[in-house]
């Protein structure tokens, strides 16, 4: 036994003062007596002597005694030094990105049985240093040099996984240089779901990598280059031991489609979804796969689409017309030209517009006249022309149709009899069609073909602009916010606004989701996904197979292990306290019946 401070051993001498004052009190008392001549005879006898002896013995001092005895004792610190087990500085990496979160077959996620481990190895080698490093693609130190294996269980329990990627070999050493660097200590464990590649110094690596994993380890979304919709990319991986059937589902902000797809055990397979109804800037892939790790069962990606068909509209409105354009491409209204495509409906115009022009019973002063003679009757095809592509002539009628001069060299598409219904002006850098009825007079706005027709006509006219290309990036990942002196507001997946700094120009996400970035008036989405190599590629393994089988067991040096027991002597010391306050109120009770 020790002493952290040995010279508090000489307040011991205080105990003479106590022995003192008992002596001093044993002779001030007094009692009445009838006569005295019987003390003398007892003032010498064995008795008598025995008497005084007794007084000195008294309870009330011998407790007083104890308890500033064990006071001293517990001043003076004494430490009990003992042999034991265990390590003098102890580095624990728990590995905490998003695969930790899979559940395990006995129902806890692999992070939890990671800290259930920490708590068995802390209890079978104590450390008189144990530093803990939550390991990712950004890992962080928790304890830092913590000799308490209460504090170190505490600060584990109330931590979780978070979203990010696994960490790299060089993210586990500034990890590690947080809290004194590898080299600091006698022994370094990590707990993870796999084993890291090129670790520079020794590493005791222990595995939890329980549960089964299906997930959606690639996704992306690329505009058609004729504007109608997008293509989806998607890779599914069956990391299960039994065949699954999955329903891929991918939606953006108005609309959604869905295929089916099958797997077998291990298996990874890539699709392409056609998704031409596709008008949104967000898009979400989703698989209902019911597996111990959902965190890859929803992938995100964004896309800056390009501003679709520019239409110029001249004279009278029509939803008809507007929604069969609007069904074919996005489009954006203009004033004034340059367009992609000018309507003019039901008016007469002076000269023909630039670029690929639509004319709906409409005249062109001196070039096409719309008669006043009207005839009736089903629509035939009279040309072979890509714009008749998919349509069905005999299905429309018309029930007012007017004659039409047209001076310059056209040809006639679809007629009633010998009367042009549809008509192409052949020009070699822009197109023309003209309709010389109006189109209320016919049935062809609830047929089946003229949304086609539209649809023929905008995929002629729609601009070859570059295919935009879906972009995302990783939880922990950089994100610029932009500059210019515009004030940035960021809305996270839930649509709440961050808390940004007043010069922040990056933030860091840390869970999955579409954030928006609005400034200046417009709005940017960036998609953020979990790192999809968190997914793992086939069936688990059980950890028995790899902490057990392949790993040497833990150093079992023998150390010294020092105890300190002053908190149990101020306990003593309390203790004693108590029972000689409680003996001296009650020999003043007796005392005083007595009397």
């Amino acid at each position: 036994m020790s002493f952290v401070l040995p010279g508090a051993l000489s307040l011991l001498a205080t105990a003479l003062i106590v022995v003192l004052l008992a002596l001093l009190r044993s002779r001030q008392r007094r009692r009445e007596v009838a006569t005295f001549f019987i003390w003398r005879e007892l003032c010498d006898s064995v008795s008598a002597r025995t008497q005084r002896l007794r007084s000195l013995l008294d309870p009330l001092v011998i407790l007083q005694l104890a308890t500033l005895i064990v006071a001293v004792f517990a001043i003076a610190q004494p430490l009990w030094t003992s042999k034991h087990s265990g390590f003098a500085s102890l580095a624990i990496v728990i590995d905490a990105s998003a695969s930790m979160s899979t559940r395990m077959d006995s129902g806890i996620t692999r992070y939890e049985a990671a800290v259930r481990r920490v708590d068995e190895i802390l209890a079978t080698y104590p450390s008189s240093s144990t530093s803990v490093i939550l390991f990712s693609r950004n890992p962080r130190a928790l304890v830092a040099n913590e000799a308490d294996r209460t504090t170190v269980s505490r600060a584990l329990a109330a931590t979780s996984p978070g979203w990010e990627g696994d960490g790299r070999p060089a993210d586990l050493t500034s990890g590690l240089a947080a809290v004194g660097g590898a080299s600091a200590y006698e022994q370094i464990i990590l707990l993870s779901d796999h084993a890291p590649d090129a670790v520079l110094f020794p590493l005791r690596v222990e595995t939890f990598s329980e549960g089964s994993d299906i997930g959606i380890t690639a996704f992306s979304v690329r505009e058609n280059p004729d504007g109608a919709g997008v293509s989806a990319f998607a890779e599914l991986t069956n990391g299960s031991d039994e065949s699954q059937s999955l329903r891929l589902e991918i939606a953006d902000d108005r609309s959604r489609t869905t295929i089916t797809a099958s797997l077998e055990p291990g298996e990874e397979a890539a699709y392409v979804i056609p998704f031409p109804t596709s008008r949104g800037t967000r898009f979400v892939a989703s698989v209902n796969a019911n597996d111990a790790s959902p965190y890859d069962n929803v992938r995100y990606a964004s896309l800056e689409r390009s501003g679709g068909l520019q239409v110029r509209w001249i004279g009278k409105s029509n939803r008809y017309l507007m929604a069969a354009l609007d069904a074919a491409a996005p489009i954006r209204v203009v004033d004034v030209p340059p367009a992609d495509l000018t309507v003019v409906y039901d008016t007469d115009i002076d000269a023909l517009p630039d670029g690929n022009v639509l004319l709906v019973h409409s005249a062109v002063r001196d070039v096409i006249t719309i008669g006043d003679r009207t005839i009736s009757g089903v629509v035939a095809a009279v040309a072979d022309d890509p714009l008749l592509s998919g349509i069905h002539p005999s299905d429309i009628y018309a029930e007012r149709l007017p004659l039409v001069d047209i001076l310059l060299p056209s040809l006639s598409l679809l007629s009633v009899g010998d009367s042009p219904f549809a008509l192409r002006i052949p020009d070699p850098d822009r197109l023309i069609v003209v309709l010389p009825s109006d189109l209320v007079a016919t049935n062809l706005p609830i047929t089946v073909d003229f949304p086609i027709l539209i649809c023929n006509l905008v995929a002629r006219v729609m601009p070859a602009r570059p295919a935009a290309a879906s972009q995302w990036t990783l939880v922990g990942g950089p994100v610029s916010l932009g500059s210019g002196g515009h004030s940035v507001e960021l809305l996270g997946p839930d649509g709440r606004a961050l808390e940004l700094l007043p010069e922040q120009r990056t933030f860091f996400p840390d869970r999955p989701g579409q954030y928006s970035i609005r400034m200046g008036g417009e709005t940017r989405v960036i998609s953020v996904n979990v790192d999809p190599g968190e997914t793992l590629s086939f069936a688990a393994v059980t950890p028995s197979a790899t902490t057990e089988a392949s790993l040497p067991p833990l150093s079992s040096q023998l150390r010294d292990r020092s105890s300190r027991l002053w908190p149990l002597l101020a306990g003593a010391g309390l203790a004693l306290l108590l029972a000689e306050s409680f003996l001296y109120r009650r020999s003043l009770s007796e005392r005083g019946r007595m009397q």
